[in-house]
């Protein structure tokens, strides 16, 4: 005969309650991870939601309606090299359509520089960097060609403008730099990639190019809201450049949030 498992028992009581705090812990972790997912998907929402609704509000502005407001125009895998085009109706982008390719003409379908872009669209105001990677030189050398546009007026924006407009100054945005420089710097020694005994920081800037400190030689962008600056740093396989300067956005600084109105 089978012995009746007695349900007043102790062991019986401690296995149920084990049971339903097991499934409470299950449920609350089901609760979380169906919040956590939610959430993905309303920021996901959100983010669609801005990027439309910028690409809608530039619908009419367009050149041709089927194509992106910035596309590529010509490009050359074998050469890492893509020429972008604004796909905007008006004298001012033509303008700027021609200087872009003429720019990128010097190294079309040659291994002498790899050729690539990205576009910012911020309210009114479009901007555009165009990269040539040049390989003429004993080191790469990165030049950046940047195009910030007044989509209401149909003026290209001059740094002046867009430090007036940031209500910044040239003095601040060097101090930025040397700022985001000085944390470069001990990223580096802290990867063991230099050591302060053989390279210290006046040392890092001088390899990097001293010349480029100043703000006059900065491309400045509109990133996100931000007032942005690509710096053309040196490259050296010894500073481990090779691993940490592979994107367009690794000589972006930010240098300042949009004024409130």
């Amino acid at each position: 005969m089978f012995n009746k498992f007695n349900l007043d028992s102790e062991e019986y009581i401690e296995k149920k309650s084990k049971s339903k705090l097991d499934k409470i812990q299950l449920s609350n972790s089901t609760i979380i991870m169906i919040i956590i997912v939610i959430s993905f998907l309303l920021v996901g929402l959100v983010a669609y939601g801005i990027v439309k609704l910028n690409t809608n509000n530039y619908r009419s502005l367009k050149e041709d309606s089927s194509k992106d407001i910035v596309y590529t125009i010509y490009s050359n895998s074998k050469y890492s090299q893509e020429v972008p085009y604004i796909n905007l109706k008006g004298d001012i982008y033509k303008e700027i359509n021609n200087n872009i390719q003429e720019i990128a003409g010097e190294y079309l379908d040659k291994e002498t520089g790899t050729i690539t872009y990205d576009y910012n669209l911020n309210g009114n105001f479009v901007s555009l960097v165009l990269v040539i990677k040049e390989y003429t030189g004993d080191v790469p050398r990165n030049n950046f060609y940047t195009y910030n546009i007044d989509t209401t007026n149909k003026q290209l924006l001059s740094k002046e403008a867009l430090i007036d407009y940031y209500k910044t100054n040239t003095d601040e945005i060097k101090n930025r730099v040397l700022y985001e420089l000085e944390k470069a710097y001990k990223e580096k020694i802290d990867s063991g990639n230099i050591t302060e005994e053989l390279c210290d920081f006046d040392c890092y800037i001088s390899w990097r190019g001293s010349q480029n400190l100043d703000p006059e030689n900065y491309s400045y962008y509109i990133k996100d809201g931000y007032l942005a600056a690509y710096v053309p740093f040196e490259q050296y396989e010894a500073f481990g450049d090779d691993e940490s300067f592979d994107e367009i956005d690794d000589f972006l600084i930010l240098l300042k949030e949009a004024p409130t109105e």
